[in-house]
């Protein structure tokens, strides 16, 4: 007979993969990464504490991101996300936009381009001059947070959260 730790384990895993499903709908190619990666990190982290007991957590993983998978495939979700590997420009212009953020990095390396300033220097400095995409950033956190403030401002930045989970 389930116990009512049993049961709100059940109830949680259905919740979650209720809500994975919902993700995998948006067709968010960033939600979907972020919520397989936290499927591992929860195995991983459950596996850690579990005490001879890891089957489950794996089992878990595995029924969820083949959830997701699955319906997202009967959807629909695979040709949409298809077309939009294929049309969408913020995946088409990321790699070009990579390299003008490590241009613009160089090009200040120490005090970086101000804040706020990385989308306009690259389309006044680094873009391509046929290309007309107006920018507000370089479409990567890490890379826009490095060309605004510079190496080392953006290091410890980007470090903060890094150190927090040892506190």
């Amino acid at each position: 007979k389930p116990n009512s730790e049993t049961r709100w384990h059940f109830v949680i895993w259905v919740l979650q993969a209720g809500l994975s499903l919902c993700i995998a709908l948006t067709y968010s190619r960033s939600a979907l990464l972020a919520l397989v990666t936290g499927y591992v990190v929860s195995c991983i982290y459950t596996n850690s504490f579990s005490h001879g007991t890891s089957n489950y957590p794996v089992w878990r993983l595995a029924v969820q991101v083949g959830l997701v998978a699955g319906l997202g495939l009967l959807s629909g979700a695979a040709g949409r996300m298809q077309a939009a590997f294929e049309s969408d420009a913020s995946v088409t212009h990321r790699l070009e936009v990579w390299k003008g953020a490590l241009e613009l990095i160089n090009a200040a390396p120490l005090h970086g381009c101000g804040v706020g300033n990385s989308g306009w220097m690259y389309m006044n400095w680094a873009q391509p001059l046929d290309a007309t995409a107006g920018y507000r950033s370089l479409i990567s956190t890490p890379l826009t947070v490095l060309a605004e403030f510079g190496l080392p401002a953006g290091l410890a930045i980007l470090c903060v959260p890094f150190f927090l989970l040892f506190i």
